[in-house]
């Protein structure tokens, strides 16, 4: 009995936590997603979820395989989806290090994320352009031959500076790094 009271009353604190948020206009790493399956989609909600993809950019013949210890740029793109007009980000990966920069790096910042690893987040919601909103980093290959896998959701807002209108979309990319895996 103790239990289920103590596990209604996280619940109640949770549900109280999420009415009352307001949105990351700032940023957020993945320390802040309570549930890391729903990312930025565990506050923001009641919007459209938009398309996004995340393609290496200096990748030769565009496909993500990698040099150990290489740099090389990423983008994701957000698609616009009606009212929800501007765009934020972030961007992680357990292997390698990531970093600002790439023709699209306006407006995007570093935070420490899960492991205290940096990962990469807007600095206030990004305007798209031509029904999209583009954001870029950089990521440099962990030394040993592997396969990492790059995470970066993308949050479809309505820039009314709430969470609610709003949804986002995850999308990965694996990179092989080396020959040897």
């Amino acid at each position: 009995m103790k239990r289920s009271i103590a596990s209604f009353l996280a619940l109640v604190g949770a549900l109280a936590w999420v009415s009352g948020a307001s949105a990351f206009s700032g940023g957020i790493a993945t320390t802040s997603f309570p549930v890391p399956a729903l990312g930025c989609n565990f506050c923001h909600g009641g919007g459209s979820a938009p398309a996004a993809t995340l393609a290496c950019l200096d990748c030769a013949g565009g496909l993500p395989i990698v040099e150990p210890l290489s740099t090389h740029a990423f983008k994701l793109t957000v698609f616009e989806v009606g009212l929800q007009d501007t765009a934020g980000l972030n961007a992680s990966s357990e292997l390698g290090t990531l970093a600002i920069g790439g023709a699209f790096a306006a407006g995007t910042t570093t935070i420490p994320g899960t492991g205290g690893r940096l990962e990469i987040t807007h600095t206030s919601p990004k305007p798209a352009a031509g029904g999209l909103t583009e954001f870029s980093f950089l990521w440099t290959a962990p030394a040993a031959d592997t396969i990492a896998t790059l995470v970066a959701w993308g949050n479809a807002v309505n820039g009314t500076g709430s969470t609610a209108g709003d949804a986002a979309t995850r999308a990965t990319l694996d990179v092989t790094v080396g020959v040897n895996v």
